[in-house]
């Protein structure tokens, strides 16, 4: 870990009891989103361009002005694209930062494969304890059962680079969160979305789901598993 990471780490640590308040207009909690946003989204995310966008505008102006000509046309591309979304630099190893209740929708798009099984329950309980009753999370996972599929048909190589590259069980990036962790086909997953409390537990296609405005945010991977349940 160089010293820009330990620094992250010390500001995620200091804030891990803080919640936040969604916004009375905001329905959707977006865990992990990356770069897909939409102003519909209350977005929690790790990523360092989120603690980027959490700070003070004069420092960001500081940051543009040292910045390389490249760096600094980048940044202010993506602050146009951020630009009136609500965004919180969080780590989720201490939870979800937002009070008990307090959202009817949660929505987290290729995330919890990056978590250890036991730690993926935990943050499904935390995704109870935010929800209203009734609420409704949609968990969108690569799907386990249509990779082996596909394996089994006879495209092998193809697949075995797909799960070392793309799928980065080696963790293309270097970072540790970046590998993921485990798998989930709709039965494991029910499975485990059962053991947190959830019911009515179903599987979907792309951009079809009981969750509003998902055009705006749901984005397509290949071999992916759609699946929601309610909160009650």
């Amino acid at each position: 870990m160089n010293m820009f990471q330990k620094f992250l780490s010390l500001i995620l640590f200091l804030k891990r009891n803080k919640k936040y308040a969604i916004p009375e207009n905001i329905s959707i909690l977006n865990l992990g989103p990356g770069q897909y946003i939409s102003n519909k989204c209350f977005h929690i995310e790790g990523a360092p361009f989120y603690f980027y966008l959490s700070l003070p505008i004069f420092v960001k102006y500081l940051i543009k002005l040292i910045a390389p000509k490249k760096t600094r046309n980048n940044l202010k591309k993506k602050e146009l694209k951020y630009k009136g979304i609500k965004t919180v630099y969080f780590d989720f190893k201490y939870g979800i930062p937002v009070h008990d209740n307090s959202v009817s929708y949660i929505y987290s798009s290729h995330m919890l494969e990056h978590f250890y099984y036991e730690d993926a329950k935990i943050m499904l309980l935390e995704s109870k304890r935010v929800l209203k009753n009734d609420g409704i999370i949609r968990i969108v996972v690569p799907n386990l059962k249509e990779f082996i599929n596909d394996y089994l048909k006879g495209d092998k190589l193809s697949l075995i680079g797909i799960f070392i590259t793309r799928i980065r069980l080696k963790g293309k990036s270097g970072s540790v969160f970046h590998q993921h962790k485990f798998m989930y086909d709709f039965d494991l997953l029910s499975e485990l979305l059962k053991e947190c409390g959830f019911q009515n537990i179903t599987e979907h296609t792309y951009r079809e789901g009981k969750l509003p405005y998902l055009d705006e945010y749901e984005f397509s991977y290949d071999h992916s598993l759609f699946v929601e349940a309610v909160n009650n």
